[in-house]
């Protein structure tokens, strides 16, 4: 009889070990579970980011290639511009320019000297 009751308390500190036991692994499953929520949250925030930014530098690449284009464009009109310029201008018309800059270098003394 008496290993009977042995065994009776044997199974009922067995049976609350593993009642704890098991209340313990409920808890810790509750606690993964909110920490995996979590992570999932944090890494689609970091993904949403993560495509913003890019997003925002491929639309700063492609305002820089239009800018890029743009000037380059620019660029090669007015170089074309200048050569016929160039092309067209006659000593006549240098000389007339170098008039012109003679005629506004003597005016800007005459007025520093006024000034004086």
């Amino acid at each position: 009889m008496e290993e009977i009751a042995k065994a009776d308390i044997f199974f009922i500190i067995t049976s609350i070990a593993t009642g704890i036991i098991a209340l313990l692994m409920i808890v810790l499953s509750v606690y993964v579970i909110i920490m995996i929520r979590r992570g999932s949250k944090i890494i689609k925030i970091v993904k949403d980011e993560i495509n913003d930014t890019a997003r925002d530098f491929h639309d700063i690449r492609t305002h820089i290639k239009d800018t890029t284009h743009n000037t380059l464009h620019t660029i090669e009109v007015e170089q074309e511009n200048v050569i016929k310029k160039f092309h067209t201008t006659t000593w006549k018309d240098i000389a007339h320019v170098a008039m012109g800059m003679i005629g506004d270098i003597t005016q800007a003394s005459k007025k520093k000297k006024r000034k004086k």
